[in-house]
């Protein structure tokens, strides 16, 4: 299997929006749904097949680690859930080596 090239942007929490993101959404917002293009979903989906993404994530493993100070007051700064913010970091390395 071809892997594909996934580009994922994050948007730190609490960090405003661009000027032009903020025009996007707003226009988005006014646009009445009779306007919505639905064109490129297909009309009949079989989801016969489908589970929930979370059945099929890693499953989470408690463990002890010693990190230093001023890397957990960082994290713990920007989120309630810093301890998935480190998970999510941390994977985010691990995929970027496997490439």
């Amino acid at each position: 299997m071809k892997k594909q090239n996934i580009i994922r942007y994050r948007r730190i929490p609490g960090e405003p929006l661009s000027e032009q993101a903020r025009k996007e959404l707003e226009a988005l917002e006014a646009m009445p749904d009779s306007e919505i293009d639905y064109t490129d979903i297909p009309k009949d989906t079989d989801w016969s097949g489908a589970v929930r993404g979370w059945e099929n994530r890693p499953r989470k493993k408690p463990i002890s680690i010693r990190l230093d100070s001023d890397i957990i007051a960082f994290f713990k700064a920007r989120s309630d859930k810093y301890q998935s913010a480190i998970n999510r970091v941390l994977r985010d390395y691990v995929e970027a080596q496997r490439k």
